[in-house]
């Protein structure tokens, strides 16, 4: 059976919009929906549409004579009466005196690629426009974007991106292999107003049929109203099962998926009034996000809720030694463990306003790390390679120049250390420079840190979302509110390597009080994208 399929768009929103009682979820706009019966929860974040960008050619390669240079264009999702569509191809054949396009190797290339962007440009069915990069460098293939476009009258075929394949000829010659690069990726937009308001169907009053927009569950207001153009949706989609009578035996229930849409204006587009608002909606959607994992023996959940308490390992008070192991319990079934980084009077992490303190003494060169135990047989760690796993943390920061550096990651299993660069194998996103400049840091095997300026920057006085996903593989992948940096770093943690979360801040002289509102360090990478 298809699944069940229901949706609603927010224009405005709070946390009042999510009411959890009796093991029920009510959302607005959608029926109710048992906690028990929930498999899957996602949030997709909004993001642009990015066209592609592919470059083809090289300033290092000398063009030959009478000899084809030929690239073909076009994208195999589309479809033509049925028909996959045929990769065309542009080509140009070389004169059989190579002097005449020029007498050096950079004039006879330009004179290829000028020959093959005319060629492109000419047929208004490729949905590419192609440029060349002059000086004999190269030629840019760029699509025309509105990928998946709504379906209208009239409406363009483009799907997704483009393939661009340069064509290297039997005997050899031609382009190369390395005569292509992605210059920008195509990036599938999601959440964009304009387009969630194309999706507004609109029917032939004579016939009935679909004039445009889509009639499965188009995401509408209660109210019947569309998205507003210029204004960005993160959308959180819900699976579930529910019952209902099954068809071939009287009496019987069978089990049916449903796929339940909320789309929530995010307050980052043209108007900003929802901010709030969604950032709100946001935390208890994260919250039954994580909820789903909370009983998986490696997790550790905290959102603020409840007041921590923390305690030492063997007597009842903790213990302000330098690399001492305490523990810090969230009020919610889930605790963690925490060290000072250098001997400390005070020893508990306080509570701040719906977070927990990442300092104890407010003095230079002290600081904590807050991390899943050391213990050796702790189950609150993960294995690289069988399973996937994240870290999720929310942060706010009074002065990013009092904390240096604020690391959030994973490290392998081992006792606490004295420095954070002492740890052999650890991948960290977080404060690494003196101006709240953001850095990747990752270290493999003991072979000395590398440290990646992401060129994005932390402000006073704000609060920003760090995220660390590794896949089951150990490809590590950094977040910053959500979205990759502008720069970042490859990292393949080993397999068999046991890591374990962490939070590391220590305090340089003006003093930061960095403030954990929100962590979740769960055995998934995809419950975001």
């Amino acid at each position: 059976m298809r699944p069940n399929k229901e949706s609603v768009l927010l224009k405005t929103s709070a946390a009042t919009d999510i009411q959890c009682s009796g093991g029920v979820i009510s959302i607005t706009g959608l029926k109710k929906v048992s906690k028990s019966n929930i498999f899957d929860i996602k949030q997709v974040k909004y993001r642009a549409e990015t066209a592609q960008v592919i470059r083809v050619g090289t300033s290092s390669y000398t063009p030959t004579a009478d000899t084809v240079y030929k690239v073909l264009i076009g994208d195999v999702n589309r479809f033509q009466s049925g028909w996959e569509e045929t990769l065309k191809p542009y080509s140009y054949r070389t004169p059989v005196v190579l002097t005449t396009l020029g007498a050096t190797a950079a004039l006879q290339r330009e004179a290829i690629h000028l020959a093959l962007v005319a060629a492109i440009n000419a047929d208004a069915s490729n949905k590419v426009v192609a440029a060349s990069l002059l000086t004999g460098t190269g030629f840019s293939v760029t699509d025309d974007g509105s990928y998946y476009p709504v379906y209208s009258q009239g409406m363009s075929n483009v799907k997704g991106v483009s393939t661009v394949i340069p064509v290297t000829n039997t005997d050899g010659s031609g382009f190369a292999e390395s005569d292509y690069s992605i210059t920008t990726p195509g990036v599938i937009g999601v959440g964009v107003g304009a387009y969630l308001a194309a999706q507004l169907p609109v029917i032939d009053f004579m016939n009935g049929n679909l004039v445009s927009g889509v009639i499965d569950t188009p995401p509408l207001t209660t109210a019947g109203a569309a998205a507003t153009s210029g204004q960005n949706y993160d959308v959180f989609v819900i699976n579930s099962y529910q019952t209902q009578a099954a068809w071939s035996v009287s009496g019987q229930l069978a089990l049916v998926q449903r796929n339940q849409e909320v789309w929530v204006d995010n307050g980052t587009g043209s108007a900003t009034t929802n901010l709030a608002g969604f950032k709100a909606f946001e935390r208890v959607m994260l919250g039954l996000i994580f909820d789903l994992y909370r009983n998986d023996a490696s997790a550790i959940i905290t959102m603020g809720n409840v007041a921590p308490v923390s305690q030492g390992l063997n007597t009842g008070l903790p213990s302000g030694v330098a690399q001492a192991e305490n523990v810090v319990s969230f009020g919610n079934g889930h605790s963690a463990h925490y060290s000072p980084i250098a001997t400390s009077t005070l020893v508990a992490l306080a509570a701040t306003n719906d977070g927990i303190s990442l300092i104890l003494d407010s003095t230079a060169a002290e600081g904590v790390e807050l991390s899943a135990p050391t213990w050796a047989n702790s189950n609150k760690s993960f294995v690289v390679g069988k399973t996937a796993f994240s870290l999720y943390t929310k942060i706010t920061l009074d002065d990013v120049s009092g904390v240096n550096p604020l690391w959030i990651g994973f490290r392998k299993k081992a006792a606490y250390g004295a420095t954070f660069t002492s740890y052999s194998d650890y991948a960290v996103i977080g404060i690494g420079g003196a101006a709240g400049q953001i850095y990747t840091n990752t270290e493999l095997n003991g072979a000395g840190n590398t440290a990646t300026d992401t060129t994005q920057t932390w402000a006073d006085a704000t609060t920003r979302v760090l995220e660390v996903r590794v896949d089951i593989n150990g490809v590590v992948t950094f977040y910053i509110d959500g979205y990759a940096p502008t720069v970042t770093q490859a990292l393949t943690l080993d397999s068999g390597d046991e890591m374990i979360p962490t939070v590391y801040a220590l305090q340089s002289a003006d003093i930061g009080t960095p403030s954990l509102l929100e962590f979740a360090a769960v055995a998934t990478n995809n419950w975001r994208s």
